[in-house]
């Protein structure tokens, strides 16, 4: 029988915007949770699942990539995993950034949501991470021929920000945005608080999470710093009341002034 043509262009184009091969479908990686919220110092659990789709396999690769600047892995988990057994067992780099395991799984298996590993990261800086699952990852078929069945992957994509304030409320004037990169090198802040105080304790630098001395820097509400340098930065502020410190505030800040390079258009006639 005959299938119309349009019904074939039809299936092509709904395949190419499902993100899915026009051939028939293939196992699937997945990361859970594929999205979330966290915040640094702390850490999240995300697991490597496989839906084999009604196919029977035996071995597996899983090759991924995380940002090392806002992530470290903690550990990787092989306890509880699909995998029998292990020919490369859970590896990682927190230098580059990347995870690889690899197995088999004797007389084969059909899952729609077998664990293959869990991994546990900590949160190092505010911003996105991506996790990414590799084009070198494989699932290979229970065929005596080692068919590479691997058809569709779901990454991850994770909002990554500094704990809530636990002092004064903050703000910027200079740099009011803590996503946004400014030119200006020069930074202001101002900060209130609801309750009479004995003064304040503060500090930037380079880390996300810091703790100002216990050192009073008195009591004005304002503090600036002139010619700082480019690069991602954190204020850290917290209040004395009644002869007690309490906890503290962070804020990012972003400080970019270096121009873009010039380059050359050439034009050419037509």
């Amino acid at each position: 029988m005959r299938i119309p043509l349009r019904r074939v262009l039809l299936t092509i184009i709904f395949s190419i915007l499902l993100g899915v091969p026009a051939s028939a479908f293939g196992a699937t990686f997945l990361l859970a949770p594929s999205s979330g919220s966290f915040v640094i110092g702390s850490t999240f659990d995300v697991s490597v699942f496989l839906d084999t789709e009604g196919k029977s396999i035996n071995a597996l690769a899983v090759h991924l990539s995380f940002p090392p600047d806002k992530l470290q892995l903690v550990s990787p988990s092989s306890g509880r995993s699909i995998i029998g057994v292990w020919t490369t067992p859970p590896q990682y780099d927190n230098q580059i950034g990347k995870v690889s395991l690899e197995g088999g799984i004797p007389g084969g298996i059909n899952v729609s949501k077998g664990v293959v590993t869990t991994l546990t990261f900590r949160v190092r800086r505010s911003g996105t991470a991506a996790i990414k699952l590799l084009d070198t990852s494989r699932v290979l078929l229970n065929d005596g021929k080692g068919t590479d069945a691997l058809g569709k992957i779901q990454n991850g994509v994770y909002e990554l920000a500094l704990p809530p304030p636990e002092g004064p409320l903050v703000v910027s004037e200079t740099h009011p945005n803590e996503t946004v990169w400014y030119a200006n090198s020069n930074v202001l802040f101002r900060w209130t608080n609801p309750f009479p105080v004995d003064g304040y304790s503060y500090l930037l630098n380079n880390e996300p999470i810091d703790i100002p001395d216990d050192i009073s820097e008195g009591q004005k509400n304002s503090g600036s710093y002139r010619g700082v340098k480019d690069g991602t930065h954190y204020f850290h502020i917290k209040v004395l009341r009644e002869g007690v410190w309490g906890g503290t505030t962070h804020v990012a800040l972003n400080i970019d002034t270096t121009p873009p390079a010039n380059f050359l258009i050439d034009a050419f006639p037509a």
